[in-house]
């Protein structure tokens, strides 16, 4: 059994996303090949949201599933990516120039690049919450 395929989220969501994925991708051809009209177009744009609304929808539900898990592995790996974050920001900002203070070297320093990604992915920061404040859909 595949991983997909082993998946049933409310009612076979990844599985009708798939579908939806086939008959666009005709849709995306014939627009590349030929003339459509605006009408059409505005057609696609609307299922390819459908289809990125239900691939969101079955992350949703799988990170649920996976945060009600009693396995530390399963549940346990999202909270510790963000203390991974959250010790190298501390190490960064606070523990290292404390260090080069106190002992007059310079410890290692570690790229933030990726932290801060990370740290924006984990809380939102990544436009997201943006975007659905400007189209009304956001919670409280």
């Amino acid at each position: 059994m595949g991983l997909i395929s082993g998946i049933n989220i409310d009612g076979n969501l990844i599985g009708s996303a798939l579908g939806g994925i086939g008959k666009l991708a005709k849709d995306i051809r014939q627009a590349v090949t030929g003339e459509i009209s605006p009408e059409k177009r505005a057609e696609i744009e609307v299922q390819l949201l459908e289809i990125e609304n239900q691939g969101l929808q079955a992350q949703i539900e799988l990170n649920k599933i996976e945060a009600q898990s009693a396995s530390v592995f399963v549940s346990g790996w999202r909270p510790a990516a963000g203390w991974v974050c959250v010790l190298g920001l501390f190490y960064t900002f606070l523990l290292q120039p404390l260090l080069a203070w106190a002992t007059s070297s310079k410890p290692p320093e570690i790229d933030t690049t990726l932290l801060i990604q990370l740290l924006f992915g984990m809380l939102g920061l990544a436009g997201i919450r943006t975007y659905e404040k400007g189209k009304g859909i956001a919670r409280n």
